[in-house]
């Protein structure tokens, strides 16, 4: 069954690249292209494929609607206009450790006691770093990117964070060299072939020169964590993930991690799977997010 999960993900993932650039799609066309993968198990590959090869070649105007910005929803704009752009608010420095814009200006591990969001993970990563704030424009841009079908906008947010990221100061501070991004269920992947962390974490790897690695898995399904508090995402999140590496002793395991994700909101999931990290031989995990709510 691990198998034929793997195998479906990794067709699905190569078509992801293509769907986050140039090519139209919106929410009529995810409709569609679910209602297909949701009327059989049985040869699913073949008739997404089929599916999104059509549409490729041919873009029926019935699947198209009209260029809209996701930020505004002005008709007749880019994907992502350039005032929507200027609004993405950049995270701004807080806590020395997590980020998180507490007023405390610790440095040292003993020293951030001063700061909530540290004190409640039972695991502290050794930085964490996001490139906007998750919230008003930037929070309805992604909400249409990731759930709404629009995985044009993919491309052009991912640039923006890339650019916002102080990458110097991460890099001189943590010296990762191995980048890993937050895997999804095999139900979230047939949902939508998109998946904005993963796509945000090969751009990391691209630019700045990382070794990208699939380190650990998730279960083939699972509960959501949109509308749970911490307490009840990290119940949820218990167990959910597990190292990828068939052997565990292994020479490539890196001692040091980028884990990436798409927003953090109470840090439950990158907290278990950074757990699961430094249980298989990783000592140093730095997390890094296109979106942190605050």
């Amino acid at each position: 069954m691990l198998k034929i999960k793997e195998s479906i993900a990794c067709r699905i993932r190569t078509i992801s690249d293509v769907v986050a650039g140039d090519c139209v799609a919106n929410g009529v066309f995810c409709d569609a292209v679910n209602s297909i993968l949701t009327t059989r198990t049985r040869g699913l590959v073949p008739m997404w494929k089929r599916a999104f090869t059509k549409f490729i070649r041919y873009q029926p105007l019935w699947l198209c609607g009209e260029p809209v910005c996701l930020g505004c929803g002005k008709a007749g704009l880019p994907v992502i206009c350039n005032s929507c752009l200027t609004e993405l608010e950049p995270m701004k420095s807080g806590c020395r450790r997590c980020g998180y814009p507490t007023g405390s200006i610790s440095i040292q591990p003993e020293l951030t006691d001063s700061c909530f969001w540290c004190r409640r993970l039972s695991v502290l990563p050794e930085a964490i770093h996001s490139a906007f704030i998750y919230r008003n424009t930037g929070a309805r841009i992604f909400v249409n990117i990731k759930f709404g079908g629009y995985w044009r906008g993919t491309a052009i947010l991912i640039q923006e964070a890339l650019e916002a990221l102080d990458w110097a100061f991460m890099k001189k501070r943590t010296g990762h060299e191995v980048i890993c991004a937050i895997p999804e269920s095999l139900s979230s992947c047939l949902r939508r072939p998109c998946h904005p962390a993963d796509l945000f974490a090969r751009g990391l790897a691209d630019r700045f020169g990382l070794k990208h690695m699939s380190l650990i898995k998730m279960g083939l399904f699972g509960k959501h964590q949109v509308g749970l508090d911490y307490e009840h995402r990290k119940t949820n999140m218990q167990h959910r993930f597990k190292w990828a590496l068939r052997e565990r002793r292994s020479k490539c395991i890196p001692d040091k991690v980028f884990l990436v994700d798409d927003v953090l909101t109470t840090g439950a999931t990158l907290e278990a799977a950074t757990k699961v990290l430094l249980r298989n031989g990783v000592k140093k995990v730095s997390w890094i997010t296109l979106f942190r709510a605050i």
